[in-house]
């Protein structure tokens, strides 16, 4: 397996900190992409919540943002796999098979409505 690179790193930081827009993601990561992004982790068998919400935007249009979570097992494993010396180079951690049961969650209403 590809280790990770320099945007899947700086984007899985980001989520150990806690829940990311999918617009800050995309500017912290520095990948206009972000759901193609988030897409390679999960390949790599990282569990990633994706969570929408409902909200009017600036005209007053219904639209669903969403943001990206880690579930705090997954975020735990994380932190202490980007700590450890090998991080840097390599991605021995990380499963070689995606957790399909985290690999979409969207709530369509409030951030509490997931269970994970």
């Amino acid at each position: 397996m590809k280790p990770l690179s320099p945007r899947q790193k700086r984007a899985l930081i980001t989520l150990t900190k806690g829940p990311v827009s999918t617009k800050r993601l995309r500017e912290l990561a520095g990948q206009l992409n972000g759901p193609d992004l988030i897409f390679q982790l999960r390949r790599k068998g990282f569990c990633i919540i994706t969570e929408r919400f409902s909200m009017k935007d600036r005209d007053g249009k219904q639209c669903l943002p969403g943001y990206y979570r880690l579930p705090y097992e997954e975020r735990e494993r994380v932190k202490s796999m980007l700590a450890a010396p090998e991080a840097a180079s390599t991605t021995s951690e990380v499963q070689s098979e995606p957790n399909l049961a985290c690999i979409s969650r969207t709530v369509a209403k409030s951030r509490g409505g997931c269970n994970a």
